[in-house]
């Protein structure tokens, strides 16, 4: 996105104004950070119907999560109305006019689910409903674009403040646990892991999480000094499923370039990391390469302690990426014990780490079918008169 930026040539970019976050782990963005930084896990064991369904006993889900409703949509009006409160947009003024860009991967599936196993009433599996009934909003775009679909949305939410008179755009993402979704991959692993496991040599494969992600992101300066320099995205469609990390790589390296800054400039990478064995090699063999002549950054990643949140998790460590930029701490690599030799080349962070001087984060997000997406997300001092 931002097509019409040159190699070597930044755009404007766009202002992180307010974040808001709700995951297992807490029920907002600083809950969900303080419990990173203590290296929590939101693991739990599964309730009726999902204890009977799964060779597995245990998911990052919400404790007595509600059988009812629309779920994701829930998840996303409280993700949604603490990053309106933390930009400091409140319900008097005039919210109606600004766009909302949501990525998910299911979105309401497990609405849809139990209403078909109790053969109840067609529900409402628009989740645009609630967020135009609680602030009117009368520009919502949803996106379905697997892992990666958050930061494609903010991709989108960069071009159109680029683009048009806006002032802000709220960007979200969204999933919450479905038995088809959780079946299949409970189906194609050999054995259901104990927990996600980013790059360990051990690693035994994903465990999906809900969640979800909110940002207001504005053309002006506002209290947080971040600025989203980059979203860069390659639909390159190489296999339905399979990464391939010379087009992660090239992804990356399409980023940097855009943005004018070298490899060396990188501080910090939020890694994809889903505790996959072919897509942690993918995403290992692709940052060795780009760091292959430069100084390490240091790489964290959440999922070991929030389970894959799917189409929430790339703007969620978009969040945390900016947590760890204006707080200097970084949270460790949870489940991650013994480190597998093809990430050897990297820094990665088994404890919780103080960086300091920190300024230029770099965030990864990989979807199926070659949904890749790389965020750069700066931190500005910002002169005020």
């Amino acid at each position: 996105m931002n097509a019409t930026a040159k190699k070597g040539q930044s755009t404007q970019g766009s202002w992180l104004a307010g974040w808001g976050a709700v995951t297992t782990l807490g029920a907002t963005a600083d809950d969900v950070f303080a419990a990173l930084l203590r290296g929590d896990i939101g693991l739990r064991v599964f309730e009726p119907p999902f204890d009977q369904a799964f060779r597995g006993p245990h998911g990052y889900v919400f404790p007595g999560s509600p059988t009812r409703g629309p779920r994701a949509a829930s998840l996303l009006v409280q993700a949604v109305s603490e990053a309106l409160l933390d930009a400091g947009l409140t319900e008097m003024q005039n919210l109606d006019s600004i766009p909302v860009v949501i990525g998910t991967g299911l979105g309401e599936a497990r609405t849809l689910e139990i209403a078909h196993l109790e053969d109840g009433p067609k529900p409402n599996l628009d989740l645009a409903a609630k967020l135009r009934k609680r602030w009117g909003f009368d520009r919502v775009s949803v996106f379905s674009n697997a892992c990666a679909a958050s930061l494609y949305a903010a991709a989108l939410a960069c071009d159109l403040l680029e683009q048009e008179s806006l002032e802000h755009v709220i960007v979200a993402g969204v999933d919450v646990l479905s038995l088809s979704m959780f079946g299949s991959l409970d189906r194609v692993q050999v054995e259901p892991p104990d927990r996600v496991r980013p790059f360990d040599a051990g690693r035994r494969g994903v465990l999906m999480g809900e969640g979800a992600a909110a940002v207001v992101l504005s053309k002006l300066p506002h209290e947080k000094p971040l600025r989203l320099a980059r979203v860069e995205l390659g639909c390159d469609a190489y296999h339905v499923t399979a990464p391939d990390p010379a087009r992660i790589e090239h992804v990356m390296r399409e980023a940097h370039a855009r943005v004018g800054v070298g490899a060396d400039s990188i501080d910090l990478v939020v890694a994809h990391g889903t505790g996959t064995p072919l897509n942690d090699e993918a995403e290992a063999v692709a940052l060795t390469r780009v760091w292959e002549r430069a100084s390490k950054p240091l790489v964290t990643g959440v999922k070991g302690s929030t389970g894959h949140t799917s189409g929430a998790s790339g703007l969620h460590s978009l969040i945390v990426a900016g947590q760890c930029l204006l707080s200097g701490e970084v949270p460790p690599v949870v489940g991650l014990d013994v480190p597998d030799p093809m990430a050897s080349a990297l820094r990665l962070n088994r404890s919780r780490t103080r960086l300091e001087d920190a300024r230029l984060a770099q965030v990864d997000a990989f979807g199926f079918g070659g949904l890749n997406a790389v965020a750069l997300l700066r931190k500005v001092p910002v002169m005020r008169p």
